[in-house]
């Protein structure tokens, strides 16, 4: 039997704190601006970090 898997987004900011956004149920996409990470669903905003706030961003799939 396979383990399904889900597609996540996972951010570490450089206060060590980590945040996860499950794919499809809390983003649809994401996408950098140079600036700032901006994280939508639905194309709405639902999450925006500052690029100086970032220590890591990893999708996994």
């Amino acid at each position: 039997m396979k383990k399904e898997s889900k597609q996540y987004l996972e951010i570490t900011l450089k206060n060590m704190k980590k945040c996860q956004w499950e794919a499809g149920k809390e983003f649809t996409d994401f996408n950098y601006d140079g600036k700032c990470l901006i994280i939508k669903k639905d194309d709405r905003l639902v999450g925006l970090y500052p690029v100086d706030a970032l220590m890591s961003v990893v999708f996994f799939d």
